[in-house]
């Protein structure tokens, strides 16, 4: 109801979007009547103003304007999704500015010469739409004008509301009138020196889908199914949801703005999150072009942000988010200004429109969510831009329960999602609020993003707050067939550091949940491994499957300022044990950490070549960053594709100096060491707010230093494409007493050779190894060893 009529009303509108403006706005404005092209509103279906409220201004001072528009959602309208309006529908609801435009006596100085068109516009949703909306308002106003000699540009903003709350902010809008012309001169969105330089600094990152899909290229019926909601019949069958998340869905066939999609590369783009490019057939009948405008058809820019609204939906699909949620729908993410650029148009013909979208960031706490921006290109320009578009999945209710499942569909403790948490420190939010005490502070948290090595909690057995008892975990990790230690390694093999890590880290959640930190509320809490030693039984190629974690905690010691916990492992793949370990980890104070006097009780112990530097030793140095080295040692022979070190996340070490018959052993001896920089990619992922060198990682770097020895001394030389590998049923023992942090500036270790066994199959290398910060000797590893084999 309506306290007074409506200035306009739908008859009214409906004529200014398709008859004569002078039966709407007066007789004043019947000179306008014979042009062809004025500035109307679009013809139903894409017409989205039901009546005018408010209009005022003064003839030609634009920055008068203001108009007070309302739109009635019908039921069951013919682009919305279980009763939600598409981003793209929400943009275009906003069209007042065209009426505003014309009471403002625009056409008085076009002359049936010119055509609206929109050029820049930011919108910021204020909250989360609701999800039943009956009438949108949207408020217009025009801030400033510029007038030259051929044309105007005008400057506005606006605010949408529902009710009286608003739920769209609109600012930076743009739109001119311009001459047919002057439209087929433009060149298109032009990137300037400064995007460049912004573009070229920005970090490459990794996220692993949730659900793995074997297509790369999908045709439109495949998209026509993600329209029915039928996620399974686009991505595959480990996508099935079992009437899980009915409104993820994309738009039905009429609103559908991507025809194709051409590729889909998860590791691409410019911030290695993921390349998506796809493209809308365009034909010079399509619907749209027969109501926007009358006789000055073009392509809506509002639907070209929607197709790339819906290629970010697509994506968001295809990487499996919708396994965090049970009944979510996609939502705009609240205070995030979107913006959107436009510098060209599609009008009648024959063509395609391509969207490059490339993802900018993806987490999945608090809730599930990916940005990205979007190039949108026609001929051979790029006539639009979507910058900072982001969605997210929403439970429909905070109430809803989580119904979490795997890729077998099978009831879990603990999801991704909540998994995901956990890394980021946010310990409520995953465990429940007897945790809250750690809100705002640091805790003991999951390695996140490339370190984070766990998927999800699948079954817990013990008592919560009794840690006299023993306990078992079993949890999951879906390995991804690209992940970044399958790239960076010289061959596609689980490197150690990853058995140790897939093994390990679920104990962090054990503890936590059983409630191990509360014993100590008061203490800024650490967790670090101190012991450990593990077997492989079987070298499992692990790509694109899942590995079970079985953890069983086997007791709890409390100390002051420490909590120590022993745990035994075992990983599964296939239902097969392939790997089998003990370790030891604390939880230590601040204090204790800061008082460790390493792996000899304060005595400074010197590595054997340092001890033995008077002595006349044949040693052979090797500089890893001289690019003759980097050559010999990184670069692989076509005959020998796997024959080189691992690179990137993988590469541990800046100098290496082989004795080679020396050491305690006189079977050999490696010293090497890395320089340790505060940007050194693992200390944000391992912890977060409390940055740590994975021991793990440690023990990878001595490896590598074997690897460099086998390498000097062509010990692969039997094989005719030799590669490196782990070695079987033998079991590794290693010991930590210390930490390598951002503060610290070096790290240096040694390998004692102790054997070298070749045989037709293999070559193994075993040794005996430690590892120093500054003048501490802080790890020890006995029965390190690496083999070579053929590839």
């Amino acid at each position: 109801p309506y306290p007074l009529p409506p200035l306009l009303n739908e008859t009214q509108v409906l004529e200014f979007a398709q008859g004569q403006i002078s039966r709407v706005l007066g007789k004043d404005f019947e000179s306008i009547d014979p042009y062809t092209k004025r500035v109307r509103l679009p013809c139903p279906p894409y017409l989205f103003v039901s009546r005018v409220i408010k209009l005022e201004g003064k003839r030609g001072e634009y920055d008068t304007g203001f108009i007070q528009t309302e739109y009635d959602v019908p039921q069951n309208a013919w682009y919305s999704i279980d009763g939600q309006i598409p981003l793209g529908i929400y943009e275009e609801a906003g069209q007042g500015i065209l009426l505003l435009l014309g009471y403002l006596g625009t056409d008085f100085e076009n002359q049936g010469q010119r055509s609206f068109r929109l050029l820049d516009l930011t919108a910021k949703f204020l909250c989360e739409p609701p999800q039943e909306i009956k009438t949108l308002r949207y408020d217009i106003k025009i801030d400033s004008y510029v007038r030259t000699t051929t044309n105007l540009i005008v400057f506005f903003q606006a605010e949408c509301f529902v009710g009286k709350k608003p739920i769209i902010k609109i600012s930076g809008g743009c739109a001119g009138l311009f001459s047919e012309e002057e439209l087929a001169q433009g060149q298109g969105i032009i990137v300037t020196e400064r995007e460049e330089k912004q573009r070229s600094r920005i970090q490459k990152k990794t996220f692993q889908p949730l659900l793995l899909c074997q297509k790369s290229t999908f045709e439109k019926e495949d998209l026509l199914h993600l329209s029915q909601g039928n996620i399974a019949a686009c991505f595959g069958d480990n996508y099935e949801q079992n009437g899980l998340n009915p409104s993820l869905r994309l738009p039905s066939k009429k609103l559908a703005m991507v025809d194709r999609i051409i590729s889909v590369d998860p590791k691409g783009g410019v911030a290695g999150l993921g390349l998506v490019i796809a493209e809308k057939i365009v034909e010079p009948n399509d619907w749209y072009f027969l109501c926007h405008f009358k006789n000055d058809p073009t392509m809506p820019g509002s639907l070209m942000i929607e197709g790339s609204s819906q290629l970010l939906q697509f994506y968001t699909l295809f990487l499996g988010l919708q396994k965090c949620t049970s009944n979510a729908r996609f939502q705009p993410i609240a205070q995030r200004p979107q913006v959107s650029r436009f510098r060209g148009q599609v009008t009648p013909t024959s063509g395609k429109l391509i969207y490059r979208l490339e993802v900018m960031e993806i987490s999945l706490s608090p809730t599930p969510y990916i940005i990205c921006n979007v190039d949108i290109i026609f001929g051979d320009k790029t006539i639009a831009t979507a910058q900072n578009l982001g969605w997210q999945l929403s439970e429909k209710s905070e109430q809803t329960l989580f119904v979490k499942q795997n890729l077998l569909q099978k009831q879990v403790l603990f999801n991704e999602l909540q998994v995901q948490e956990l890394t980021q420190g946010a310990v409520a939010s995953c465990l429940g609020p007897e945790y809250h005490i750690y809100d705002n502070r640091r805790s003991v948290c999951l390695p996140n993003r490339d370190l984070c090595l766990v998927s999800r909690i699948l079954e817990f057995e013990g008592k919560r707050h009794d840690l006299t008892k023993t306990a078992n975990l079993v949890t999951e990790y879906d390995v991804s067939p690209e992940a970044w230690f399958f790239r960076h390694n010289s061959y596609p093999y689980l490197p150690y550091c990853t058995y140790i890590e897939i093994a390990g880290q679920p104990c962090i959640f054990l503890g936590v949940y059983l409630g191990a930190t509360l014993l100590l509320p008061e203490e800024n809490l650490h967790f670090r491994n101190l012991d450990g030693k593990g077997i492989i039984f079987k070298d499992v190629d692990v790509r694109g499957k899942t590995i079970t974690d079985k953890v069983l905690l086997k007791s709890s010691t409390v100390v002051q300022g420490a909590i120590i916990q022993k745990f035994d492992f075992q990983l599964f793949c296939d239902g097969e044990l392939f790997y089998q370990s003990e370790m030891v980890f604390g939880y230590f104070s601040d204090q204790m950490l800061a008082n460790q006097v390493g792996l000899d009780g304060g005595k400074i112990v010197r590595p054997w070549y340092e001890e033995k530097k008077n002595e006349s030793l044949s040693a052979i140095a090797i500089n890893l960053n001289n690019p003759i080295h980097q050559d010999k040692f990184y670069q692989a022979l076509p005959s020998k594709p796997y024959y080189h070190l691992a690179h990137s996340q993988l590469n541990f070490l800046n100098e290496v100096l082989i004795v080679e018959a020396g050491g305690k052993y006189q079977q050999g001896y490696i010293y090497a060491s890395k320089d340790i920089s505060p940007r050194d990619w693992y200390f944000p992922y391992h912890f977060h707010q409390d940055p740590v060198m994975p021991g793990s990682l440690g023990i990878e770097a001595i490896m590598q230093a074997m690897q460099v020895y086998a390498l000097q001394l062509d010990l692969g030389r039997q094989f005719k494409s030799p590669r490196f590998g782990q070695v079987l049923n033998h079991e590794m023992t290693w010991k930590y007493r210390g930490q390598i942090t951002p503060e610290n500036r070096k790290m240096y270790l040694e390998v004692h050779i102790s054997k070298i066994d070749v045989n037709n199959e293999q070559v193994i290398v075993v040794g005996d190894a430690s590892l120093w910060k500054d003048n501490m000797r802080i790890y020890e590893v006995k029965n390190v060893a690496i083999s070579l084999s053929e590839s």
